[in-house]
């Protein structure tokens, strides 16, 4: 289950992505299919802080004047194998 997507482009490069898809229509369908499964999932672009040293513990985003932090077991886990 996906909690979350955190992505680091602003959205006129992930637009630009996406258009650049129309050229590889089996590129096209597939991220279709995954947007349509990621419905509901919420998107944030700002990553504020992170949380840790050798682990990252936390990871801090915000949207627009709101900041959360998504905890341990959504985070990613450096260093981890």
């Amino acid at each position: 289950m996906v909690g979350l997507v955190a992505r680091q482009a602003p959205w006129s490069r992930v637009i630009g992505f996406g258009l650049g898809l129309l050229r590889h229509p089996g590129k096209l369908a597939q991220a279709l299919r995954l947007q349509a499964r990621l419905l509901g999932v919420p998107s944030v672009s700002v990553l504020a802080g992170l949380l840790g040293h050798f682990v990252i513990m936390s990871v801090t985003m915000s949207v627009g004047a709101v900041a959360f932090t998504v905890l341990p077991s959504l985070a990613s886990k450096a260093g981890k194998t």
